[in-house]
């Protein structure tokens, strides 16, 4: 692999070596005097791409929250139509009980009254057999 600035650019072919010495001490110097700058230029623009990215992550936070704010609304929307629908089943089933019950308690009535005229005749059949055999 050939470098762009081999001897012939430079010009080091003609040089003694202590003039390419002294050239390579001022490249040196060159390169060390604008290092801390190069550094702090590095620097700085890391720093730039550090805020950036942190307000990019603070974006993406943002929006992140705000679809799951909007996904528990739909949750929470979904599970209140969802607890109405059961206290609406569960208000029916409570009315069809009571009208059951108060069914079963006609029914129930009607039988006591029943068994209570029953009672009333046996005794009263009881009572005429008694006399009958008392008679006899």
């Amino acid at each position: 692999m050939r470098f762009p600035f081999g001897p012939r650019v430079l010009g080091w072919k003609r040089m003694t070596l202590e003039e390419r010495l002294y050239k390579l001490e001022g490249i040196v110097e060159g390169v060390m005097a604008t290092l801390p700058q190069e550094i702090f230029a590095l620097r700085q623009e890391v720093k730039a791409e550090l805020l950036a990215f942190r307000q990019q992550l603070e974006g993406f936070r943002r929006e992140l929250w705000e679809e799951f704010s909007s996904f528990q609304k739909r949750v929470e929307g979904r599970l209140e139509a969802f607890e109405r629908e059961v206290r609406g089943e569960l208000a029916g089933l409570r009315q069809e009980v009571e009208a059951s019950r108060g069914e079963t308690r006609g029914e129930l009535s009607a039988f006591r009254e029943g068994m209570e005229v029953f009672k009333r005749e046996v005794r009263g059949e009881l009572a005429g057999l008694r006399q009958e055999v008392e008679a006899s």
